[in-house]
């Protein structure tokens, strides 16, 4: 299915992309505080080096159960061979703020509570794996925890949300992590592909130089980090088996 040589990653079929904003290349705007398309996104870096088409159907927001109703969508005009890369859990783990400021008390559960979130995902995956396409599964990258309360909190109850989060902002990593935690063993128990898009980030000296100043989305920087990660891991993964010697 894959071919790497001549430095250039060849795939038969088309690569089909589903996930939220970080598989979609945006990123924050430093100088204006707006969210952006990059065109150095890591899906843009994938598609300069491989030789098939890259469909990229990430949306701004998306939860998995966005993501099978984009699959559900888009089904009839999809290539019936090739790769579908899924990042899923960034938003699947996030919590409704506005209501955690209003009332820390109470019971809050994230937008996709953990055992719906392995239903769905489960779900998604034998969607794709019908339509015969080879489903790969990407870890989450790590997001900055300071800045990411910085940003969704500056128009809440500070004291309230972190009543909440038990008085420390490191539970919002903790949350997140264990969604991208629980990837390996869907991959394994699914029979999908799985890569680590979290461990490139973590083993920089300083993790938060290729993360966004909202703390959540990868900057350029971060996105060709992804980038290098996929290729190489991505070609370990599908490159042909070695003949065997003869005896």
């Amino acid at each position: 299915m894959l071919d790497n040589r001549e430095d250039k990653i060849q795939i038969q079929g088309e690569w089909l992309i589903l996930g939220d904003s970080v598989s979609k290349g945006i990123v924050l705007n430093e100088e204006n505080g707006r969210y952006e398309k990059t065109p150095e996104s890591f899906i843009s870096l994938l598609a300069a080096r491989v030789g098939s088409t890259v469909r990229d159907l990430s949306m701004f927001g998306a939860t998995v159960q966005k993501g099978l109703a984009l699959l559900q969508r888009h089904k009839d005009k999809l290539p019936k061979n090739g790769l579908v890369l899924m990042e899923f859990g960034g938003n699947d783990c996030d919590f409704l703020w506005p209501q955690v400021s209003e009332d820390p008390e109470a019971e809050h559960l994230p937008n996709v509570p953990m055992e719906n979130f392995l239903k769905l995902y489960r779900e998604l995956i034998y969607k794709v794996k019908e339509l015969g396409l080879t489903p790969v599964l990407l870890s989450l990258p790590p997001l900055d925890a300071e800045r990411y309360f910085t940003t969704f909190s500056q128009k809440l109850n500070k004291d309230n949300v972190m009543n909440f989060l038990g008085g420390t902002t490191a539970t919002i990593y903790r949350w997140q992590e264990a969604y991208s935690a629980a990837l390996p063993s869907l991959a394994l128990e699914t029979g999908s592909y799985f890569l680590d898009i979290r461990q490139p980030f973590l083993l920089q000296r300083h993790p938060e130089d290729f993360i966004c100043r909202d703390g959540i989305h990868p900057n350029e920087q971060g996105h060709r980090l992804i980038a290098k990660a996929v290729i190489e891991r991505l070609s370990n993964l599908l490159a042909p088996e070695p003949e065997p010697e003869p005896a």
